[in-house]
C-alpha cells in the first residue's frame, strides 16, 4: 500500500482551509485542524482517492459537526454517504 492515508477531509471556512488525513474517516476527523471561530458557512470536502463528497455546512450544523463528542457519529454518517 503506497499511500497509507486514504481519506482526506478539508473544511473551507472564512477564506482558510483546514485539513485532516487518515486511514479511516474517524482518523481523518480526529486529525482535522479546528478553526478558532465558527462563524459563517463552510464547505466540507471528503475524498477517498476516487470519490469526493462535498457538503455546505451552515453555522449551526458546523458547530454540531465539530463537537468532540460527535466525531464518531459524523464518521459513521460520512461512511454511509460513501457506500
Amino acid at each position: 500500500m503506497a499511500n497509507k492515508k486514504s481519506y482526506r477531509i478539508s473544511l473551507a471556512l472564512g477564506g482558510q482551509t483546514y485539513v485532516g488525513e487518515g486511514v479511516t474517516l474517524l482518523d481523518a476527523l480526529t486529525n482535522l485542524e479546528r478553526p478558532s471561530k465558527l462563524m459563517g458557512k463552510a464547505v466540507l470536502r471528503v475524498t477517498n482517492g476516487e470519490r469526493t463528497i462535498e457538503q455546505l455546512l451552515l453555522p449551526y450544523r458546523l458547530k454540531m459537526f465539530l463537537r468532540p463528542n460527535a466525531i464518531k457519529y459524523q464518521a459513521k454518517n460520512l461512511s454511509i454517504a460513501f457506500q
